[in-house]
Formats: structure tokens, C-alpha cells, sequence
């Protein structure tokens, strides 16, 4: 039985390795066990497997098979107590192969090893209550860098639309545009083209784009660290007398404890899309939601029920269903590919989809009498690789294609539109949003900078969790850590936009220092998280009535 399951195992990580181009880490696994048996996970993870060499495992096993009952060809290779030495010595080996810090083409080795190094992370960054209070708390001065004068507070909704490239902004087939509302509202809009995701699952952009906050290094912050006290946005706009929502289009509202961790902090309710939807517009639902043209449509039914409070609102709008593997768009809504065969065409068709989900969303507000005096801003949860690296799968991708999301921010004609070409990331969005409504908030957790900041040093933490490569943007130079082989790259993302020439030798000592300086602060961001120490105990208001 030991043998066919060795076989079982090699099998399953050959083809994980074959399909992405990169041996499966434990972390993968270990940061989304709460989430693996849902019908949308086990989909996801049925997609990073080349099916062409998983073939392979029953027909080897068939063979052995064949041999143990025709020869006992297994059985007779058991070894017997005379043999125990030989045996000891080949399990010490193997033992000693896997401490050993080198590469292995050994799929299962590689597995294992990452284990090891999973739950022993070499770092020794331990942070103290002072440490974090002085390096990642302010006292919300540096916010105040726009003045917009407004008699009636805005509405603002932010939304976190799903696997949304900056690359795919622009691009057309046979004279179509793959987001040709999109590429019509960058010239009416502040947008920042040198933008990231701070990271490159879901949790953690939603984690970064709400609380300010660097994405956790290991696990997600929702499920592993549930009680972190910490604020959000929605925190902040609730003190400042704003209704505060989430609308999802995804039907189960508390995967990977989103609901129960964000009503807790700062949020009036959460809101799933399902209780809108004709029996006709359910039969619709594909894999982890409502297409976005659908539910953008039933945005006006949600609205009318929370406005009546007559507060200005906050609304946290997220998409689903343009997701991995992107074969979501039903046959009457395929615009670009009406046959997709790609991965690229699949993907081309979601984007498409969610496009006119947006301009379906304009066109509700501008119904709903709220467009001029509503702030709206458009983001991706993370991006998606698109082959740039021969790689499309998030959780082995570490170059610029994994982080790349457009920002898109209107407010009616209070906003003129222009192009900022200085980098930012989600960690900015909500200092954007403080700065955009001219607030006093005092101090806070939110460790970016509005995007009308002048300020030069506002550099970016991009976290791929599952390689463990580490990297801080102070464009246009890209410092990579790879914590796996302990080794550092430096690019000119100008003059290698492909980040194929690794510069750090010919960088100054003062550059490397303030690189590895910010690397540092990584992990002591880490270490604050797993310790609780943002806020001494009580001192936080992220604490509200029962959900609604």
C-alpha cells in the first residue's frame, strides 16, 4: 500500500509541477485548508494539474499491480529484519537530503521540504509593542494633502473587481476591445498606472485594500489570525457618520471568515447578491458567482433598502465569477472569443464580461440620481498572469504580471481627470479615501499614502506567500528577496520591464540598505501581526452591534 500511495503522491505533484512550471509548496496547501473542499476550490485546484501526466498514476499502478499478483514483485521486495540496516541508513539519507538548503527535482523532496521550512521560518525578527506603535501607527496628518470642498457628503463605493490585469486595459481583437468602458473612462478619471496588489490571493488584497495593512507573509489574516485587532476603512467612515456595507456577488459570505471578520470591524452588514435574483438569474450562477453584468444590475435593490437611513454610504462592491480558470462566461455573453480553446481567450471573454458590469453600475447610479456626488474607485482584488514568464497560475508567479491592477477614481466633475505615473498600491486606497473627504481621523493603522501625496518614499510590499519571494518597489526599482534560496534580485522595471538582468551589484550600498531596511520592516510586520500589537487591548473601536 506504501508504494501505491509514494506513486499516488508523485503523480499528483508531477502534474502540479508540469502544469505551472514550479513544485507544489506546502504553503499552498497549508494557508487554504478552510477553503480546499468547496466545489469552487477543489475546481481551482483541478486546474493546476496537467491531467496528461496525472494519466500516468493508474497505469503504473495497474502495472504493478499486474506484476504483485503475476511475480510478488512488491511484496518480495519488503525488506525483512536483516535488512533493517540498509533500510535505516536509505531513510537517513533521505533525511539528510531534505535539510540540505539545494534544489531537488524531486517533486516529493521538494514538498516536504517546504514543510520543514513552513513551520521553521528562518526568520528572527521578533517585533515589541514600541517597535509597532512607532513604525506602524500615525496620527493621520499626512492624509491632508487634497482639499475638495462639498456641502453633502459623498457616497463612496470601492469596488474590488476579481483578476482585473493593468495589461488587459486597451488590448482588442478583430477591431473589439476587450474593456472598451474601462479604456473610455481612464481619459475621465484619476488613474494610476504604476499600480499593485500587494499580493497575489483574494484574502490578502481584500486584507490590504481595507485595513492599510501589509498582507500576512503566512496564512490568511481572516482565518489564522482572527482576532487581530486592527481598523478598516469602514471603521473610520462609520466615526465619520457613514452607513458601511459590503455587496458580493459570491453566494456563501463567510468563505475564509470574511463576514465574521469584517463585521466585527467596521462594517454595518454584509449583503450576498442571491437575494435579488430571479429563478431565471440564479440558473445563471457559474462556479464562485453572479456574472457581473447581472449583479451590477441589482445593485439599485440593495441600495434602496440601505439608503433609507438617509447617511451618506460606503460600499465595498466584489466580484467573483471572472475567476481561475475563467470559463465563465455564458455562450450569449462571449464577445471576443465566441469559442474559446485558450486560457488567454477565456480570460479575454471574463474581463469582457466585467466591463460591462461596470458601465452597467455607471449607468444604475446615474439612474439612481448619485452619480455626480458619488466617489468611486476601481480595483482588483490581485492580478493574473497572462504567459508573460510562460507561467499562468498565482501561486508560482513573483514577477510584475502577478501584481499589476489598474486604479480608477471619478468623483462627478470635482476630480479632473489625469494619469499619475508614480507607483502605489492597495495599501493606499484607504488614505486615498481619508484624503478625497478631507478627514480628521486621528490615529491609525493605515500605513500608505494618499495618492495626491506628494511624498516621494512610499514604497511598495508585494507579498507571494506560497515561493516566499518578498519584493519592494521604489520605482522604477524592483528589489525581489527569495526566501527559499536566500537570495536577493534587483530590476530597472524601465529599462527591463521583463526583470530579466539582476542590477544589485550595480546599485548603491545606501539603495540596498534602505531595500533590506523595508525587507525588515516586512517581517516585523509580520511579527506585530502574530502578536496582536497594532492596538494595546481595548483601545480600538472595531467592536459593533449584530450584524444586519
Amino acid at each position: 500500500l506504501m508504494a501505491y500511495f509514494y506513486i499516488l503522491c508523485f503523480g499528483l505533484l508531477s502534474a502540479y509541477l508540469f502544469k505551472t512550471g514550479e513544485h507544489l509548496d506546502w504553503s499552498v496547501l497549508a494557508d487554504n485548508i478552510t477553503s480546499s473542499f468547496s466545489k469552487e476550490a477543489l475546481t481551482v485546484m483541478a486546474g493546476s494539474l496537467d491531467p496528461g501526466t496525472f494519466l500516468y498514476v493508474p497505469v503504473i499502478i495497474v502495472i504493478f499491480i499486474i506484476f504483485e499478483v503475476w511475480k510478488k514483485a512488491v511484496s518480495k521486495g519488503i525488506q525483512q529484519n536483516k535488512h533493517i540496516f540498509k533500510f535505516i541508513i536509505l531513510v537517513t539519507t533521505y533525511l539528510f537530503l531534505l535539510l540540505i538548503p539545494i534544489d531537488s527535482y524531486d517533486p516529493i523532496m521538494s514538498f516536504f521540504r517546504t514543510s520543514i521550512n513552513y513551520y521553521n521560518n528562518s526568520n528572527n525578527v521578533k517585533a515589541t509593542f514600541e517597535e509597532t506603535q512607532s513604525t506602524f501607527i500615525n496620527d493621520g496628518t499626512h492624509f491632508n494633502n487634497i482639499n475638495i470642498p462639498y456641502a453633502q457628503k459623498p457616497h463612496v463605493f470601492l469596488l474590488i473587481l476579481e483578476s482585473l490585469n493593468t495589461s488587459s486595459l486597451g488590448k482588442e481583437t478583430n477591431g473589439i476591445e476587450h474593456t472598451p468602458f474601462l479604456n473610455n473612462l481612464m481619459n475621465k478619471s484619476v488613474y494610476a498606472e504604476n499600480f499593485y496588489g500587494n499580493s497575489v490571493q483574494t484574502a490578502k488584497g481584500h486584507f490590504a485594500t481595507m485595513f492599510g495593512m501589509i498582507p500576512s507573509t503566512s496564512g490568511k489574516v481572516f482565518t489564522k489570525f482572527s482576532d487581530l485587532d486592527v481598523e478598516s476603512i469602514g471603521t473610520v467612515l462609520k466615526r465619520s457618520g457613514y452607513d458601511t456595507s459590503i455587496f458580493s456577488a459570491y453566494h456563501k459570505r463567510n468563505f475564509d471568515n470574511t463576514y465574521e471578520y469584517l463585521i466585527k470591524r467596521g462594517f454595518d452588514r454584509f449583503q450576498i447578491v442571491d437575494k435579488y435574483l430571479t429563478e431565471d438569474e440564479k440558473k445563471l450562477k457559474f462556479g464562485w458567482g453572479t456574472p457581473d453584468h447581472i449583479f451590477f444590475n441589482k445593485f439599485p435593490d440593495f441600495f434602496n433598502e440601505i439608503s433609507i437611513s438617509g447617511k451618506p454610504q460606503f460600499v465595498i462592491i466584489k466580484t467573483s465569477v471572472a475567476h481561475f480558470p475563467f470559463q465563465c462566461v455564458h455562450e450569449s455573453d462571449r464577445n471576443i472569443y465566441p469559442e474559446p480553446t485558450k486560457f488567454k481567450q477565456y480570460y479575454a471573454n471574463a474581463i469582457n464580461m466585467t466591463d460591462k458590469g461596470i458601465e452597467v453600475f455607471y449607468k444604475k447610479l446615474k439612474e439612481l440620481g448619485i452619480l455626480k456626488n458619488s466617489i468611486i474607485l476601481i480595483t482588483a482584488d490581485h492580478a493574473f498572469p497572462m504567459g508573460e514568464h510562460k507561467n499562468y497560475h498565482l501561486e508560482a508567479g513573483y514577477h510584475e504580471e502577478s501584481f499589476r491592477i489598474p486604479l480608477f477614481i471619478t468623483w462627478g466633475d470635482k476630480l479632473e481627470p489625469k494619469i499619475i505615473s508614480r507607483s502605489f498600491s492597495q495599501l493606499d486606497i484607504a488614505p486615498t479615501i481619508i484624503d478625497l473627504l478631507s478627514l480628521d481621523i486621528g490615529k491609525n493603522n493605515f500605513i500608505g499614502e494618499s495618492i495626491f501625496s506628494k511624498k516621494t518614499d512610499n514604497p511598495q510590499y508585494l507579498i507571494q506567500p506560497y515561493a516566499k519571494h518578498f519584493a519592494i518597489i521604489a520605482y522604477p526599482l524592483k528589489y525581489r528577496y527569495n526566501e527559499k534560496v536566500n537570495t536577493e534580485y534587483v530590476y530597472d522595471l524601465v529599462k527591463d520591464p521583463m526583470e530579466e538582468t539582476n542590477i544589485i551589484k550595480s546599485i548603491s550600498e545606501d539603495k540596498l540598505a534602505y531595500f533590506r531596511a523595508h525587507l525588515k520592516r516586512i517581517y516585523l510586520h509580520q511579527s506585530s501581526i502574530e502578536k496582536n500589537l497594532f492596538w494595546p487591548q481595548g483601545e480600538t473601536t472595531n467592536s459593533f452591534d449584530s450584524p444586519k
